[in-house]
């Protein structure tokens, strides 16, 4: 077991930092910022620090086992058509690169923060949160799944275009701002469940 008692960037060193480590214990209020490729062969998380996941290629954290309660986050901002898998834990997702990533965010109350469009998002099990954070998302072409909630925080006007069966079947939460949702086809939206 690694024990994570400081925060630490291993961001600029070599992906074998780990070695044969396999476990992480990372203490309350202590942040360890790794890439993925640095993390490759953990399979033990525990503690309640932050694990902060910077994505470059695929993501894979659904075999990682442990009884981890802290943060878990993941951004990708430096290519496109990446798979993010993520773990069983609340997880944090940031999606702010040039586009068309697949998500698969696994059991956990997760959000996927979304600046970009995207080709897949599966929230998985419990309860998950799309955030919003650019004006003119069209996610029309996005297959979306196990979804509950989509919540604006752009910090202005801000408009998003869906399909009316995924505007359906999603809590929708707007900001301060004038929030709008374009429907991309002519199926026929429940607004009940829009705040």
């Amino acid at each position: 077991i690694y024990e994570v008692n400081d925060s630490l960037d291993f961001t600029s060193k070599a992906d074998g930092i780990f070695g044969a480590i396999d476990s992480l214990n990372i203490a309350s209020g202590v942040t360890l910022k790794v890439d993925n490729a640095q993390i490759s062969n953990i399979d033990t998380l525990d503690g309640s620090g932050t694990l902060d996941i910077v994505g470059d290629g695929n993501v894979d954290l659904s075999s990682i086992d442990g009884s981890f309660s802290g943060d878990i986050l993941i951004s990708d901002s430096t290519s496109d058509g990446e798979t993010i898998t993520s773990s069983k834990f609340n997880d944090t997702i940031t999606i702010d690169d040039t586009s068309g990533d697949s998500i698969v965010a696994g059991a956990g109350d997760d959000t996927i923060v979304v600046s970009k469009d995207t080709d897949y998002i599966d929230g998985g099990d419990d309860s998950d949160t799309i955030v919003l954070k650019a004006d003119g998302l069209d996610l029309s072409s996005t297959d979306i799944s196990n979804v509950e909630n989509i919540t604006f925080d752009v910090g202005s006007d801000a408009s998003v275009t869906m399909k009316s069966t995924d505007v359906n079947s999603i809590a929708i939460t707007g900001d301060s701002n004038t929030n709008s949702i374009d429907i991309s086809d002519s199926g026929t939206i429940n607004l009940s469940s829009a705040d």
